[in-house]
């Protein structure tokens, strides 16, 4: 079987410590096969299948009846440890059927996971599970599967869990994919796992020393380019703002001299309207400005209720009653990220009725903690809500909803407009789960 199309297929393992994590490498592996038209296939040690379904369609506009029709749900003891022990050349055949059945029936391959916890048991074969990821690799590059193996920390050893990554050439650690420097090849990982130290493991350590001291060297160097390029480009940027500015007070200036001997109508309004454009482009320079020292704040965890209430202090300062609900959460970005939430407070007071209450709320799922503010009122057209982020035109004080999620994005956080048309204002905001902790 030819790999897809799409690029090359992988064996990749999950390790996690908990649900949250366990979830936000699976369910992003399972959709990605439905996508693809992959037949896919789930083999669970504890999950059960109305859950696991549940899962998929929070995630995505999905429904029982296909999810009933495209994926194929199975327990450990149906395959890994059918007849009451593990066998690792009937679960490669299991494999490799799954695979080419799929093929036959017109989808474009196998995207398969297992919750490998039964290990952990104490069952014939189960010590071969080593020798069976790494026997699992011979598969690749031809293979037309991408299969996720599911390693929980608590139910197995420091040693297993170890060795299993060595099995994988990819692994995800606390939702983050990563390519593995630690990877052995099959023969090699094999004769490791079973206390035959190959010349080829010392080989490999060297060439990954080596190419982390030159990769470090690299870096060191390319990170003093940078900093010198910067630092040019800072000059370059003050200088030209500053004769933007200069020229624009000029512009200014002359106008209102002419305004003050003009005696024909129709010139003092053009006079006074290119005034009024002078004085846009200031502020859309100051906003620039603004946006350029914010993007040098440096990155730091932060208390998101106090970010909060720094933003909602330099949006509306008391004019507005605001509520929030944020429990106790601290994220990583920008220490400039007061600003931006300050823009998107001034969009929602903005565009909410006299008097309209402001909502902050925060929750968590498996793929983050969202963050939204909310306000009753017109809200945004639906044709309109993703070019209001697309006009770098100042908001209240000069603060852009652009810039403001050029911010947030900069620090890994996205941001969307997901209200009402004619009844609501919602920005909701996305914080990835590596960019957020709870405290």
């Amino acid at each position: 079987a030819s790999a897809s199309v799409e690029g090359p297929r992988r064996h990749t393992c999950s390790i996690f410590k908990g649900e949250s994590d366990q979830f936000a490498a699976v369910v992003p592996h399972m959709l990605e096969g439905l996508r693809k038209n992959d037949r896919c296939l789930y083999i669970s040690d504890r999950l059960e299948k109305a859950d696991l379904f549940e899962r998929l369609m929070d995630a995505a506009p999905l429904n029982e009846e296909i999810l009933e029709a495209r994926v194929s749900f199975y327990t450990s003891d149906e395959v890994y440890l059918r007849g009451g022990r593990f066998d690792k050349e009937r679960m490669l055949e299991f494999l490799s059927d799954e695979r080419d059945q799929a093929l036959k029936d017109g989808c474009s391959g196998l995207t398969a996971t297992g919750e490998m916890s039964w290990a952990s048991r104490d069952v014939p074969g189960v010590s071969d599970i080593i020798e069976y990821e790494a026997m699992i690799n011979f598969m690749y590059p031809r293979s037309s599967a991408d299969l996720l193996c599911q390693y929980p920390e608590k139910d197995l050893d420091t040693a297993t869990l170890v060795k299993a990554m060595m099995a994988h050439p990819r692994v995800i650690v606390r939702g983050t994919v990563c390519g593995n420097p630690y990877y052995l090849p099959p023969e090699t990982l094999i004769s490791y796992a079973s206390g035959v130290v190959t010349p080829d493991v010392l080989e490999h350590m060297a060439k990954d020393l080596f190419s982390r001291s030159v990769l470090s060297e690299i870096g060191a160097l390319e990170a003093r380019e940078l900093k010198r390029a910067r630092l040019c480009l800072t000059m370059l940027d003050e200088m030209v703002l500053n004769d933007f500015r200069d020229r624009l007070s000029a512009v200014s200036f002359f106008n209102e001299l002419a305004l003050g001997t003009c005696r024909d109508d129709d010139t003092a309004a053009h006079i006074r309207s290119a005034d009024s454009k002078c004085e846009e482009l200031s502020e859309r320079l100051e906003a620039l400005r603004m946006f350029r020292s914010c993007m040098e704040a440096p990155t730091e965890w932060q208390s998101l209720e106090g970010i909060l209430q720094s933003a909602i202090d330099r949006a509306v300062n008391g004019s507005r009653r605001v509520t929030m609900d944020l429990g106790s959460h601290k994220i990583f970005a920008s220490s400039a990220a007061d600003k931006a939430f300050a823009a998107l407070v001034s969009g929602v007071a903005e565009r909410s009725r006299s008097g309209a209450l402001i909502n902050v709320k925060a929750r968590r799922s498996d793929f983050g903690l969202t963050v939204t503010i909310s306000a009753d009122g017109s809200g945004v057209p639906e044709g309109a809500k993703e070019s209001l982020f697309d006009q770098a035109g100042p908001c209240v004080c000069g603060r852009s909803l652009c810039l403001a999620r050029e911010l947030l994005e900069s620090s890994g956080i996205s941001v969307r407009e997901v209200g009402i048309p004619g009844r609501s204002t919602v920005f909701e905001i996305h914080v990835p789960v590596l960019r957020y902790r709870a405290v």
